[in-house]
């Protein structure tokens, strides 16, 4: 994914931050995703009027995003695939949560980590995950009629420049 795409995807509009206040109180009308960010973006959420509408996240912290350590969306015939291999319950729960998402994919679980490193492994996995959160921010903005702001709702997301 070029770098172009990647900005359209980092646009932080930290402006709708409304001193004193929920960020969301006086957004009637404003349609947001909201990308809750840990190490790297832990979920994201539609919001319209305020209100939550949509969410990435599922029945349990696996669901939506790639995360640090944990796996984000994959296609449940992997767990049926794993558990005919002989996989037990404990051994696909330290996978998906421990050893999963950023981690697995490159062996760092910090987006900063990521970034600054130039090999194959970190530019698949940064790519990946800008690609995963254009697909999840596509889906969202489609639950509320559209989109007008992306936010981070953590000072996480610019300190790793993941707005640029």
């Amino acid at each position: 994914m070029g770098k172009a795409i990647r900005k359209i995807v980092w646009v932080a509009v930290l402006a709708l931050v409304v001193p004193g206040a929920g960020w969301t109180e006086g957004l009637s009308g404003v349609r947001v995703v909201d990308q809750i960010t840990g190490q790297a973006v832990e979920g994201a959420a539609a919001v319209l009027d305020g209100k939550s509408m949509a969410t990435t996240m599922g029945f349990s912290t696996l669901e939506g995003l790639p995360m640090s350590t944990r796996s984000g969306h994959i296609d449940p015939g992997i767990l049926l695939f794993l558990q005919q291999q002989g996989w037990d319950s404990a051994r696909l729960d330290d996978l998906l949560y421990r050893r999963s998402g950023l981690q697995g994919l490159a062996g760092a679980r910090d987006m900063r980590t990521l970034l600054e490193r130039d090999d194959a492994e970190a530019k698949f996995a940064v790519d990946y995950f800008c690609y995963r959160a254009a697909r999840e921010i596509a889906s969202l903005a489609t639950a509320i009629g559209g989109l007008d702001a992306i936010a981070f709702s953590s000072g996480n997301a610019a300190r790793q420049g993941l707005h640029q």
